[in-house]
């Protein structure tokens, strides 16, 4: 696609992808986690520290937390992913197709 965008933001367009990518796969990683180390925690507390009652009211407060991290990074790459590459290049190619489509009106004009 060397055409209206050119190879530099093809270059951006790929690097963001890229790290689009990488926080979704952090995100995914840090709620898996947090769900391993909430549980873990939940057994341990369970099992004598703090009763399972506590213990339950603590995981999901810890189980919760793990999500919301995770879902934070998953919503800043689906930003990156979305906002920062898409928009662009419908925004050059809408503003190309206008371009064209007046210079066509306009030179249907002419007698």
């Amino acid at each position: 696609m060397h055409g209206v965008l050119g190879p530099p933001r093809e270059a951006i367009n790929a690097a963001l992808e890229w790290v689009s990518m990488g926080i979704e796969i952090t995100g995914v990683a840090i709620i898996l986690i947090g769900a391993i180390a909430a549980t873990i925690q939940f057994i341990y507390g369970g099992l004598g520290a703090v009763g399972w009652p506590e213990a339950f009211r603590l995981y999901r407060a810890n189980l919760g937390r793990g999500i919301l991290l995770g879902l934070e990074l998953l919503v800043a790459a689906d930003i990156i992913g979305t906002v920062a590459v898409t928009p662009f290049e419908i925004r050059v190619q809408e503003t190309f197709w206008v371009f064209v489509n007046s210079l066509g009106t306009v030179t249907m004009k002419k007698p």
